[in-house]
């Protein structure tokens, strides 16, 4: 939003907009409801004057999105952008010039955010109210109203870490007793009493094939890193020992059968060494090459064996057999419906 600085707030225009939002986690908890915002807003509307001309709601919105990427947040900056464009000659905005929310953490529980939001309405010439938090914000240009709002929006951010907090415990619990927390996982299914789980029957073979086939999966994992490395060593056998070869040939090639001592004849026992040597590290170099043509010809097999209880594999043969491995709804097992429930088993 970047409207001319010329624009300033316009409190002879009484329209205005509401924003009210929830996150799920304070839905969860208790949080006030939309409905109850909308009714505060109403109520501090009509003690100040103001004309309510839109009323727009984020629901289930976490405040650590950005006010621009939610989706209500982004039809209340076109509302307040479209009123920027049509000026009257005047220099006062045609469209809305408040913004009503019932606390600054509605905007945002992130501080930068919230301070940037905050900044880019007042100065499309925007007043920003909270019913609960005392009125019309103050201009941020002024320092003591910007160190207000900027500890305000620090404790938000600090009750937006509680409320995730709180949310967990209160879920842990939950599923601590056997209660429903979202929706019903596979495997279960919700008791007579329509609150606790119960495992269900029909499933249960599924979740003990997915737990078999993880396993598998992970040993063989295991057996193809190990064999991994093992090749690597012999690569680096077969490496050296042709070295060493390469080494004995050059040192024949210079001395022949080998160097003289000081009178001029040749050392006994060296070219013995010498063949010794030669026998030695060709037989190691067999060996070595022997060890990695086995693990190269072990390795596919670990592979297909990995994929037979890979989710792709997996998919296929619970799709062959419904009957004996149910899935929910009528699209059937998917690779990506196998792979979440083997990251849960």
């Amino acid at each position: 939003m970047t409207p001319p600085r010329s624009i300033v707030p316009s409190h002879d225009n009484p329209r205005a907009v509401l924003y009210c939002r929830v996150s799920k986690e304070e839905s969860l908890t208790g949080g006030v409801t939309l409905d109850a915002q909308e009714q505060r807003l109403r109520a501090y509307c009509l003690s100040q004057g103001l004309e309510v001309v839109a009323l727009v709601k984020d629901d289930g919105v976490s405040g650590a999105v950005p006010f621009a990427e939610r989706p209500a947040g982004a039809e209340v900056r076109a509302l307040f952008l479209a009123g920027a464009k049509e000026l009257s000659r005047r220099g006062r905005r045609n469209g809305p010039a408040h913004l009503v929310l019932a606390k600054l953490d509605r905007l945002g529980r992130d501080t930068a955010d919230l301070l940037s939001t905050v900044r880019e309405f007042q100065k499309a010439g925007v007043a920003v109210h909270t019913s609960d938090e005392g009125g019309e914000v103050e201009d941020l240009e002024n320092g003591n109203a910007e160190l207000m709002v900027t500890m305000r929006a620090a404790f938000a951010s600090f009750e937006r870490r509680a409320i995730k907090t709180r949310t967990k415990a209160a879920l842990a619990f939950k599923r601590s007793q056997g209660l429903r927390t979202g929706h019903i996982p596979y495997g279960m299914r919700l008791a007579a009493d329509g609150k606790h789980l119960e495992p269900e029957a029909s499933e249960a073979l599924v979740l003990e094939r997915l737990a078999e086939a993880k396993k598998d999966r992970a040993e063989v994992e295991k057996e193809i890193a190990l064999a991994d490395f093992d090749a690597k060593g012999w690569k680096q056998i077969v490496a050296d020992t042709s070295s060493e070869l390469d080494l004995i040939a050059g040192e024949r090639a210079v001395n022949g059968h080998g160097p003289v001592d000081e009178f001029g004849e040749e050392m006994e026992g060296y070219e013995a060494q010498l063949v010794e040597l030669e026998a030695m590290a060709r037989q190691r170099l067999a060996e070595a090459r022997a060890k990695l043509r086995e693990l190269r010809a072990r390795r596919p097999v670990l592979v297909a064996k990995k994929k037979a209880n890979g989710s792709r594999a997996l998919a296929r043969v619970f799709n062959a057999t419904p009957a004996k491995y149910p899935a929910r709804g009528a699209k059937g097992w998917s690779a990506q419906l196998v792979e979440q429930l083997l990251e849960r088993v």
